[in-house]
């Protein structure tokens, strides 16, 4: 499990970068605070459901691409809702 959490904060990082915004910014589309976010993408925090469908609909990506371990080799996937994929 603890490797699970460390991929879902990288990659939760990752996708709040690429859209250039803060954790303070990601806390208030997510109604989380800053603080938790931090934890999160620190691998300190076991996220709920909620929080990680929550964490998907702000980014545009699926719940799955969460756990996406690929994305933190330094090749990110272009995933997109819109994209044609078998489903998960």
């Amino acid at each position: 499990m603890l490797e699970e959490r460390r991929v879902v904060g990288q990659n939760v990082r990752r996708y709040r970068k690429a859209n250039d915004w803060t954790q303070e910014m990601l806390a208030a589309r997510v109604h989380l605070s800053s603080d938790y976010i931090s934890r999160l993408e620190l691998g300190k925090e076991n996220p709920t459901l909620d929080v990680l469908v929550r964490l998907s609909i702000v980014f545009e990506r699926k719940v799955v691409e969460l756990f996406d371990e690929q994305i933190n080799t330094g090749a990110p996937q272009n995933h997109h809702r819109n994209e044609q994929r078998p489903p998960v």
